[in-house]
């Protein structure tokens, strides 16, 4: 039987790996930490999918749409993800024009 693994471990990259709830709680005590922590990481996720031509812009819509059906979101989380992707395309757009 292998031994437990201990709550935040290192990647061979030196990456700090949060693997149980608890260490994620203690690192993100606030539900607003947790939340920013959560957007952050939906955002990149999709921004990434988005530029490895995975998802496209509509498909991109229709998985926040969906969130926001299930969340019952008034809508203001979702389009905070939907403005980050815009802007993060906008950027890429006018680094690809400026080389």
């Amino acid at each position: 039987m292998k031994p437990a693994p201990e709550a935040v471990s290192r990647s061979d990259s030196g990456i700090s790996l949060i693997t149980s709830a608890e260490e994620l709680r203690r690192v993100l005590p606030s539900a607003d930490a947790t939340a920013r922590a959560a957007l952050s990481l939906v955002t990149a996720l999709l921004a990434a999918l988005r530029d490895r031509g995975v998802l496209s812009r509509p498909e991109i819509d229709d998985v926040l749409a969906d969130a926001a059906a299930v969340s019952g979101s008034d809508g203001r989380l979702i389009g905070r993800v939907r403005a980050e992707l815009d802007r993060r395309a906008e950027l890429d757009r006018q680094g690809d024009e400026a080389e």
